[in-house]
């Protein structure tokens, strides 16, 4: 299940993680219809990144993102940890190539993995 969300903001911003994004509401998904893939798993992990102190400071997480991606080993997990579901970085990383799936564990609190290209 993936879409645009239109909340009124300007997607155009430069931080991949402005703009649109969903409330982090338990259970909900940004990507990937089904079951949870078994590579969307704390123990797939390779690396994490939680972004929630850095969004709270006005950051934007999507460059660190993008350069902790190039760096992954094909196949390997990135954990990225957010208050909310970041829609428009899941599609920017997902246009390029990645798997990613978000699950929200509780609210104010959403895992987004992406999967290294495996191709």
């Amino acid at each position: 299940m993936s879409g645009h969300i239109d909340d009124g903001h300007d997607d155009d911003d430069d931080a991949g993680c402005g703009g649109r994004h969903r409330p982090a509401i338990p259970g909900t998904r940004a990507t990937g219809d089904g079951p949870r893939p078994l590579w969307a798993t704390a123990s797939a992990v390779a690396r994490t990144l939680d972004a929630r102190q850095m969004i709270a400071a006005g950051e934007h997480p999507a460059g660190q993102v993008m350069a902790l991606l190039a760096e992954l080993p094909r196949g390997e997990v990135l954990e990225l940890v957010t208050p909310f579901i970041p829609e428009p970085l899941i599609e920017r990383v997902r246009v390029s190539g990645y798997l990613s799936h978000t699950v929200v564990e509780e609210p104010g609190l959403a895992r987004t993995y992406f999967r290294g290209k495996t191709a």
